[in-house]
């Protein structure tokens, strides 16, 4: 009588505060991304990104499925405007990026995204770009990518 009375006065509620109750909280979330439409725009800085080769970015996604997107990427820097596909291992959260755009040059870029919180990212990698005419970059190099984004 003793134990029974103590477990349901003591150690059960002392384990529901220490264990999390994450059923509900896992349902609601699941809830409400499946809700959700995904962010498809993109506002890039830094050095290159994972879809362009810009200092500043801003991308437009087509969702083709989970992981795969075609897009429209405009910017200041390497590649001013261009279209292209990227796939992601994980596109809403850390994991890798392979993406080809074509445009006021060519690019392909390998990166890894880490994600940050809510919707923003860094991704670090490197890309390779051929540019045609608008810089000095006439001949193909290889460029590292360190960018900060936002999904939105």
């Amino acid at each position: 009588m003793f134990a029974g009375s103590l477990f349901a006065r003591i150690i059960a509620p002392a384990a529901f505060m220490i264990l999390p109750v994450t059923a509900g909280a896992q349902d609601e979330i699941a809830r409400q991304s499946a809700t959700d439409p995904p962010n498809t725009w993109t506002l890039s800085g830094g050095l290159g990104s994972t879809k362009a080769w810009n200092l500043v970015g801003v991308t437009k996604e087509y969702l083709l499925g989970a992981n795969t997107a075609l897009f429209v990427a405009a910017g200041l820097g390497e590649m001013i405007l261009g279209a292209g596909v990227a796939f992601y291992s994980n596109r809403e959260g850390n994991g890798v990026v392979v993406s080809a755009v074509a445009g006021t040059g060519v690019q392909a870029a390998l990166t890894y995204e880490w994600k940050l919180g809510g919707t923003d990212f860094l991704a670090v990698g490197a890309s390779y770009i051929r540019v045609f005419g608008f810089s000095d970059v006439h001949h193909p190099q290889v460029a590292p990518v360190v960018s900060y984004e936002t999904r939105f």
